[in-house]
């Protein structure tokens, strides 16, 4: 008898914890995954958009692609946007893009928001340094002959704003969205040169 009343004590201790997981589970949108996506590329090449124009011998169009994103966890008070190009400088890379303080209504990027001008970002949002030492998007020009991998990341943020100037470097930059990170999504795509 007591063997059973302890069984019977001991699956209905289990089945609350599993429904007190399932529970927050739901609530923290843990179900839901952050992803991110855009109409002009999946994972495979970028378009001449992308491709820099003047920059390393390319003759794209220097524009920042469409990017968009859902299902960002709770919590989340701003996003950021990096693109950066694994490859490069002997693998130790180059930040192309790095735009912050992205307002939480702001879920999708037409092309060209990473303009020079600043005038295509969300308001409140901030264009930061990129390794080559412009606020700005940086479009992608691999050395001729080889393929570079260049990773395209937004990322949920706990806070509004993170204190960051146009001129931070992409070191602090990055070191700063580190510390602020809720979630991350990525779409990893190709340019040969």
């Amino acid at each position: 008898m007591y063997k059973l009343k302890f069984r019977i004590l001991h699956t209905a201790i289990i089945a609350g914890i599993i429904l007190s997981i399932t529970a927050c589970s739901k609530d923290n949108n843990i179900d839901a995954i952050f992803i991110l996506k855009s109409t002009e590329f999946t994972t495979t090449f970028m378009t001449n958009a992308q491709y820099a124009n003047g920059f390393g011998g390319c003759t794209g169009e220097n524009k920042s692609p469409q990017l968009s994103w859902e299902n960002a966890p709770n919590g989340t008070k701003s996003f950021a946007v990096t693109i950066f190009d694994k490859d490069a400088n002997s693998g130790a890379g180059f930040n192309h893009w790095l735009l912050v303080d992205i307002p939480t209504n702001t879920t999708t990027l037409l092309q060209d928001a990473g303009n020079f001008s600043g005038a295509n970002i969300p308001q409140g949002a901030l264009q930061t340094q990129t390794d080559a030492q412009v606020a700005g998007y940086v479009g992608v020009c691999p050395p001729v002959g080889e393929t570079h991998n260049y990773e395209i990341t937004v990322y949920a943020l706990s806070s509004n704003t993170l204190g960051l100037s146009s001129a931070s470097t992409p070191s602090i930059v990055k070191a700063t969205i580190g510390s602020k990170t809720l979630a991350s999504a990525k779409i990893t795509v190709k340019a040969t040169h």
